[in-house]
C-alpha cells in the first residue's frame, strides 16, 4: 500500500512538472493570421514539433501560457540564437523561429 502511494505521488509530481502542448487546430491558424500573415496549420504544428524536439535539452518545457506575447517576442529569438550558438551552426532557421514564436503566442495567454 505504501509503495503504491509513493508511486502514484511520484507520477503525479512528474506529470505536474511537464508542460502539455496543445495540438493546434485550424481555428488557431486562422487566429494567427492577424499577427503572422500566411501562417498555416502546418506552420503551427511545425513550431510545436520543434519545441518538443529542442527546448528540453537546456531547461524544462515552458507552457505557451506561462508568458505573454511581449515576453515570447524576446525569449524565442534569444533561445534560437543560443541553440544555434551552442551547435556552431544553424540548427533553427529564421522560418523555424517564426513557427515556434507563432505557436507559443497563438496557443498562449488569451487562448
Amino acid at each position: 500500500m505504501k509503495k503504491t502511494f509513493i508511486a502514484i505521488a511520484f507520477m503525479a509530481g512528474l506529470s505536474a512538472c511537464t508542460a502539455k502542448f496543445m495540438v493546434p487546430a485550424q481555428s488557431d491558424a486562422d487566429k494567427a493570421q492577424s499577427k503572422y500573415p500566411g501562417t498555416t496549420l502546418a506552420d503551427l504544428s511545425h513550431g510545436k514539433a520543434l519545441i518538443e524536439q529542442h527546448c528540453d535539452k537546456c531547461h524544462s518545457y515552458k507552457s505557451p501560457k506561462s508568458r505573454g506575447e511581449a515576453d515570447w517576442n524576446v525569449t524565442i529569438p534569444k533561445m534560437v540564437k543560443k541553440i544555434n550558438g551552442k551547435a556552431g551552426s544553424t540548427v533553427l532557421s529564421a522560418k523555424d523561429e517564426k513557427d515556434i514564436l507563432a505557436y507559443m503566442v497563438v496557443m498562449g495567454k488569451g487562448k
